[in-house]
C-alpha cells in the first residue's frame, strides 16, 4: 500500500508497489486534488493525474509527451536513476514511448499492419483458441480451477502468438516475460531480467522473419516498416512488436478476468442481460470504466511549462506526469457518487480512457474488445452455473496492472460432474 512521506498537507504520497489498493489508492489521492505529488518506486517524483477530466485534457495536449529521451530531465540532464520496472517502461523506443513527428513515424506501420488483418477476418483463430482452452477444461476433473492460468491467459497469449508466427515451443517463454515487465514488486535485477530475456525472444522472432517470411502479424510489421521512407531499425522494430505483446496479451488477459469476475459477483446484473435489458458489450464497457485493465502506465512528461485553465495545475518542463487511470474510470464528477458501482446500464459507461485518448489511442483496441467479448461469451454459454470460489481472488501485485495473479472458480457451481 501506499503512505505519505511527511505528515503535512500536500505532501508527496509514496505509491505502493503491491497492487493490491489500486482503488483505494486512487480514491484517496483524488482528496488530495487532481494531480497530487507523488513518489514512484525508486525514489523519482511525479505528478498523478487522478482526475478523469484533466486526464483527458492531458492526454489530447500536445504538451504532454511520452518521449523520455526527448521531454525527460533526467534523461537531458544525464542523471537518469530509475531502474527497475520504470526504466524498463520509459527506455523502449515505440509507438508507446515517442512524440511527435517520430510517433507518427513508429506508428504507421504498426496501423497499417494491424489493418491488414482486419478484426472480423481473425474471428475464426479467436474462436479457435477459446473452444480449445474450454475444452481442455471440460476434459478436467478439477472442481475449483484458477481461470487466469487455464483460460483468461491462455486465450490472448494463442491469438497473438498465432497472429505474430511464435512457434508453440516458445509460446510461454514469451508469456513469463511479458507478465514480469508488469509486475511491479520486482527487485530492480529481476525486472531487467525479464526485459534483457524478452529482448531476446524478439531479437530471434525478427530474425527469423527475416530469414523466413510468413503469413503473419510479425512479417507484415517488417515489410511494412521496410517501406517506410526512415526504415526501423531492428531495435525499433523490437520495441514495436514488444509493444503489441505486452498491450494485445497483458490487458485482454485482464479484461476477460475482470468481465467473467464482474458477471459472477453482481448476478443482478447478468440479468439485464438475459432479460435483453442490456447487452454483454454492454457489460464489457462497465467493466472496462469501472476496473480498466491498465492503472498507471509510466510514464509522460511536460514538454513545456503549462498550467491547465480549467483546475488552475501548473507543470514544469520535463516534470513526469503519471496518468492514473484506475483513478478516471472511478471519478465521482465524471460518473457520479455510484462510481465505484457496477451498473451495466450507467449512462457513462463508454466515457473511459481504458484504451487511452488521442494520438496513444490503441490501435488494437477493436481487436481486445472482440477477443473479451468472444471468450466471455463461449465461457458462460459453456459454463452457465460457473460460481466464483470465496477468497479466490487475488490481485496481481502490479500498479500498472489492474488485475488478478489467480481468480479461482468453480465450472459447474456446488453440483457434481
Amino acid at each position: 500500500m501506499f503512505m505519505p512521506v511527511a505528515n503535512s498537507p500536500g505532501c508527496p504520497f509514496t505509491l505502493g508497489t503491491s497492487g493490491d489498493g489500486n482503488h483505494a489508492e486512487a480514491s484517496f489521492l483524488r482528496a488530495a486534488g487532481p494531480a497530487p505529488s507523488v513518489i514512484l518506486p525508486g525514489g523519482l517524483r511525479a505528478r498523478a493525474i487522478v482526475s478523469g477530466q484533466l486526464a483527458r485534457r492531458l492526454l489530447l495536449n500536445s504538451a504532454v509527451s511520452r518521449d523520455a529521451r526527448m521531454h525527460s530531465r533526467l534523461y537531458v540532464d544525464g542523471e537518469l536513476n530509475v531502474d527497475g520496472v520504470i526504466g524498463t517502461w520509459v527506455s523502449t523506443h515505440n509507438a508507446l514511448n515517442s512524440y511527435g513527428e517520430d510517433h507518427r513515424r513508429l506508428r504507421r506501420p504498426l496501423a497499417a499492419a494491424l489493418a491488414h488483418r482486419q478484426v472480423k477476418t481473425m474471428e475464426p483463430l479467436i474462436g479457435s483458441v477459446v473452444r480449445a482452452a474450454l475444452d481442455e477444461i471440460d476434459r478436467s476433473p478439477e472442481k475449483t480451477i484458477d481461470l487466469m492460468d487455464q483460460y483468461a491467459r491462455k486465450v490472448p497469449l494463442g491469438v497473438m502468438a498465432s497472429l505474430l508466427g511464435i512457434r508453440e515451443s516458445l509460446r510461454n517463454s514469451f508469456q513469463r516475460a511479458s507478465s514480469g515487465l508488469f509486475a511491479t514488486d520486482l527487485p530492480p535485477s529481476q525486472a531487467a531480467a525479464h526485459h534483457h530475456t524478452m529482448s531476446q525472444l524478439l531479437s530471434d522472432l525478427i530474425a527469423e522473419k527475416r530469414q523466413h517470411p510468413d503469413d503473419d502479424l510479425a512479417s507484415d510489421l517488417i515489410a511494412a516498416a521496410d517501406q517506410e521512407d526512415q526504415a526501423l531499425s531492428d531495435a525499433e522494430l523490437r520495441d514495436q512488436i514488444l509493444l503489441l505483446i505486452s498491450a494485445g496479451t497483458e490487458t485482454t488477459v485482464t479484461s476477460i478476468a475482470t468481465l467473467l469476475a464482474d458477471l459472477l459477483g453482481h448476478p443482478e446484473e447478468m440479468s439485464k442481460i438475459t432479460e435483453g435489458a442490456a447487452t454483454l458489450e454492454d457489460a464489457l464497457e462497465e467493466s472496462l470504466r469501472r476496473h480498466g485493465p491498465i492503472a498507471s502506465v509510466p510514464l509522460r512528461f511536460a514538454v513545456t511549462d503549462f498550467t491547465d485553465e480549467a483546475t488552475g495545475e501548473s507543470f514544469e518542463a520535463g516534470e513526469p506526469i503519471l496518468i492514473n487511470f484506475a483513478s478516471a474510470g472511478r471519478d465521482e464528477e465524471l460518473h457520479g457518487p455510484t462510481a465505484p458501482l457496477y451498473d451495466i446500464t450507467r449512462p457513462t459507461s463508454r466515457e473511459h480512457l481504458a484504451f487511452g485518448l488521442g494520438a496513444h489511442l490503441c490501435p488494437g483496441a477493436p481487436l481486445a474488445r472482440r477477443e473479451t467479448l468472444i471468450a466471455v461469451r463461449e465461457w458462460l454459454h459453456r459454463f452457465p452455473k460457473t460460481r466464483l470460489a470465496p477468497g479466490g481472488a487475488t490481485p496481481l501485485p502490479s500498479w500498472i496492472t489492474n488485475g488478478y495473479a489467480e481468480l479461482r472458480v468453480t465450472p459447474r457451481g456446488s453440483e457434481d460432474r
